[in-house]
């Protein structure tokens, strides 16, 4: 019997096999992809021009795809916040949780607005204690019916107190990334990704078949 170039069943049997296997797998990794490319196009469109400390676009690079097993992968960022020698934050995982920070040491926490200045490594605001070695001289400004205060630094006498913290007890992180929403939209098309890759994949096949009949 004759089927699609291949002159035996039980040779295109087998090989239909081999197909559908390879799709199974490719379908996984070209989904994993498609969803790592839709990751990166979202945070470059909620992170903006307002994110001084680094930008949407270094952000969006650093979104990788890691193959953690033969048909597993993984969406993981570079995107570390690294204090100190052992506190590490990934970004993917503030922005995905939305997280209420807290201190450990200190009994609030300082949030710096856009005329925070930058730390002297230049990849994050400077904490007050560092503003004030910067050469900031700052004011403490109770927000009246709040738990809150609005902290103005100035450089010198001539210049006017700008907003540079509001200091609260807490605060709660903004959400901006929806990771779980994103892998149930691209595993619902894993099934239509994995017919394509298998239709392509088979024709490809039975087209060299004939090739080498002719």
């Amino acid at each position: 019997m004759k089927t699609r170039g291949f002159d035996d069943l039980s040779e295109f049997v087998l090989e239909a096999n081999r197909d559908g296997a390879y799709a199974a797998e490719d379908a996984i990794r070209t989904t994993a992809r498609n969803a790592a490319t839709e990751l990166r196009r979202v945070v470059r469109k909620n992170f903006g021009a307002e994110w001084r400390v680094w930008d949407a676009g270094s952000f969006s690079k650093s979104i990788r795809l890691k193959r953690i097993a033969k048909g597993h992968w993984r969406i993981d960022s570079k995107a570390i916040y690294t204090k100190g020698r052992t506190g590490e934050v990934n970004l993917l995982w503030v922005f995905d949780t939305a997280p209420v920070v807290t201190s450990g040491r200190r009994s609030g926490v300082s949030i710096p607005l856009k005329e925070a200045p930058i730390s002297q490594s230049g990849r994050r605001f400077a904490w007050p204690s560092e503003a004030e070695a910067l050469g900031y001289d700052l004011t403490f400004v109770p927000i009246k019916g709040k738990d809150s205060v609005l902290i103005l630094g100035q450089r010198n006498k001539f210049e006017e107190p700008v907003p540079l913290y509001i200091w609260k007890p807490s605060v709660k992180m903004p959400k901006r990334l929806d990771l779980d929403g994103l892998h149930s939209k691209h595993a619902a098309k894993l099934d239509q990704v994995w017919g394509d890759i298998l239709d392509r994949k088979s024709a490809r096949r039975a087209a060299a078949s004939l090739r080498n009949a002719a």
